[in-house]
């Protein structure tokens, strides 16, 4: 007979730090296919701090749960799996690509991704050509600098902007996204910096 029961993991207020080895694949997976199972995010921290240079990746398989904060202080690249919820996705680090499986939602309340002037945060879709999507259900304005976009579809409109004044590249195929002009002064906008 097969498991059965649920299972609840209640991550309070703690950092938990993923570290790979060199070429290896590092993650931070829930396994929902054998038991029910309740994840209680709390205030944590989850690290993705893939430490090696080359063949390694750092991937997020968040089995459709609601986290608190994911924060990449790894370089290597990253592809995050299933519908998410987040309260902050982050990084410290940079170059860096992330890459979010084709068709999936991600609802991040402080979408708080910024690369520097040479050094991109590449966002972009698993399979190239077929979207991912984005919500922020808080009503604040996202304002990104120094990403280059590629297959995203974010909402609600008129919330995502990407100036590329501000080091963005439009990759295409997005929707939702401004990169044309300039942040207007006085707009109340939440300036997100790493």
């Amino acid at each position: 007979a097969g498991a059965t029961g649920s299972r609840t993991l209640n991550l309070a207020s703690s950092t938990f730090t993923c570290v790979g080895t060199s070429g290896a694949t590092m993650s931070w997976q829930v396994e929902t296919t054998t038991y029910a199972f309740n994840l209680n995010a709390g205030t944590s921290t989850i690290v993705l701090s893939e430490a090696y240079s080359g063949s390694s990746t750092q991937d997020f398989i968040g089995g459709g749960k609601t986290y608190y904060n994911l924060r990449y202080t790894g370089g290597e690249p990253s592809t995050i799996f299933g519908n998410n919820t987040f309260a902050q996705i982050s990084n410290t680090t940079q170059p860096i690509t992330i890459s979010f499986e084709a068709g999936s939602t991600q609802t991040v309340g402080n979408f708080a991704l910024s690369g520097t002037s040479g050094n991109l945060v590449t966002l972009n879709s698993a399979t190239p050509g077929s979207q991912f999507n984005l919500i922020n259900p808080t009503g604040s304005n996202v304002n990104v600098s120094y990403c280059s976009i590629t297959d995203s579809a974010a909402s609600p409109n008129g919330y995502w902007y990407a100036f590329t004044a501000n080091g963005n590249v439009d990759g295409g195929n997005n929707t939702g996204w401004v990169f044309s002009g300039n942040a207007p002064a006085g707009n109340g906008f939440l300036m997100f910096f790493s």
